[in-house]
């Protein structure tokens, strides 16, 4: 062990990391720590509620993280306020960036929102996110294709794909709710998994590329990553770790085509991919 830094409750959001080494991550007991490379405090910022969502940094290094209370936290990178944004609901995912700085977010009021860098709404689309069966699992979160198209699972087991200007392209069915955050290939192909226990691979124009020919027992939560020989690798709630061969090489390289932005997973919006 290197080192270990004690917060007030669970941690269940994913860290991010600054160009600096610096680490941000939020915790149950509300706060939203930034810790040194060495694993002393930076600065600490408390909100009105637990924060599970997984913090995404922008370009010019501001911190967004959503919180239990509905909101959406744009935090400067000295730990001072920028601005906030409320929803109706918790946040619970992990926040999305675009190469025009728009944030991407669900929430459980059952929208997605598009936030404008300076804390104004954009637009907000209908996507069901709030279930009673789950109440701080993980929900997927968007993840924003090389043209800018959002892709975001919902309750409802559809995998919906946004344009930039807020309307739904196309919707996907599977049949079961999508926990898990979609991947994009370099060919533009959408990776997930389903509740169902099947992983799909779905073309940027909304048909079906494949369905995995095995079926994984209790479901996928998982978010997959992708190698750059084609490896997807996603895990399941039977216990086991799935490596699937793709022909899609790699990661797509512009935007933000995965779980926390980039295949370091630093939730920082410009590492390379």
């Amino acid at each position: 062990m290197k080192w270990r830094f004690k917060t007030d409750g669970p941690v269940e959001s994913s860290p991010a990391v600054d160009s600096s080494g610096n680490i941000y991550v939020g915790s149950a007991d509300g706060y939203l720590y930034a810790i040194k490379p060495d694993g002393t405090i930076k600065w600490d910022f408390e909100t009105a509620g637990a924060i599970y969502s997984s913090p995404a940094i922008g370009y010019d290094g501001t911190i967004y993280v959503g919180s239990e209370d509905g909101n959406l936290y744009a935090i400067k990178p000295d730990g001072t306020e920028k601005w906030r944004f409320t929803t109706g609901g918790g946040i619970y995912a992990s926040p999305a960036i675009a190469s025009d700085g728009t944030i991407y977010v669900g929430s459980r009021d059952n929208y997605l929102y598009a936030i404008y860098s300076w804390g104004t709404q954009r637009w907000k689309v209908p996507v069901r996110f709030k279930s009673t069966s789950f109440a701080q699992n993980p929900y997927s979160s968007p993840v924003v294709g090389p043209d800018g198209t959002i892709y975001v699972g919902d309750m409802d087991g559809n995998l919906k794909a946004i344009a930039t200007y807020g309307t739904v392209k196309w919707s996907y069915p599977t049949g079961a709710s999508i926990l898990s955050t979609p991947v994009i290939g370099t060919d533009g192909t959408i990776y997930f998994g389903s509740s169902n226990g099947y992983v799909y691979a779905v073309r940027s124009d909304g048909s079906l590329k494949w369905r995995s020919a095995f079926r994984i027992s209790y479901g996928i939560r998982s978010s997959p990553t992708i190698e750059a020989d084609g490896t997807l690798h996603i895990g399941g709630l039977d216990g086991w770790l799935y490596a699937v061969y793709t022909d899609s090489y790699g990661l797509a390289k512009f935007n933000w085509p995965k779980f926390r932005g980039n295949i370091r997973n630093t939730g920082r919006y410009g590492e390379s991919y």
